[in-house]
């Protein structure tokens, strides 16, 4: 397995956890230049060439959703995806809206005052997000109920907050609890030890 993307955590941080935690071994490409990366997009056997991609032999993965998915697959975890109809539905909604959750870090970082700009971001755009997130786990441990793509895709952004304005989830004391159950997971305690948790989030945080 190959796991290409820039020398940062970005939306790939979250396939990174998958790796760690169904333990699979795998290499990456981390692209430094914009010319660096349009050389390699040419020769992808893939029809929609992208970063991040997965590559697992002769097949190429884009699209950060889809290579979770597929690595749920190819390790036979299927409860990752939901155990039924009605959990997979529910994940993929929460799913949207931590997607929504992380627009607002995309727009902050864009800024000449990024950092500033982000914590104001997460105040005020992010937070609406988080309450409602938060009303779905309730006392539960994970957000529909047991361990799913949706709890590590919201890891990366509860990292993030953590890092940039942590007063934000002492208001989310549930959140702040599956935070910490999750980086305290055997796999991903490990994958975080690693030089390849040691990066920015971002370009420029």
């Amino acid at each position: 397995l190959v796991l290409g993307y820039w020398g940062i955590k970005g939306i790939a941080e979250p396939i990174r956890y998958i790796l760690a935690l169904l333990q699979f071994k795998y290499e990456e490409k981390t692209y430094t230049t914009p010319e660096e990366w349009a050389e390699d997009k040419q020769k992808l056997k893939t029809p929609f060439p992208n970063l991040p991609y997965l590559q697992d032999g002769d097949h190429v993965i884009t699209e950060s959703k889809a290579i979770q998915h597929y690595l749920c697959q190819k390790a036979q975890r299927l409860d990752l995806l939901g155990k039924n109809v009605e959990d997979t539905i529910c994940l993929y909604q929460v799913m949207g809206v931590i997607d929504d959750a992380r627009q607002p870090v995309s727009e902050g970082i864009r800024e000449e005052n990024h950092v500033e700009q982000l914590k104001k971001n997460i105040k005020e755009k992010i937070s609406p997000k988080l309450q409602q997130l938060s009303d779905q786990l309730g006392e539960d441990e994970y957000l529909i109920g047991y361990l799913t793509l949706a709890d590590l895709n919201l890891l990366f952004l509860l990292e993030l907050i953590q890092k940039v304005e942590s007063s934000v989830l002492e208001q989310f004391p549930n959140l702040k609890k599956l935070r910490e159950r999750l980086v305290g997971l055997p796999h991903l305690a490990e994958y975080n030890k690693t030089e390849r948790a040691n990066r920015n989030f971002f370009m420029k945080v």
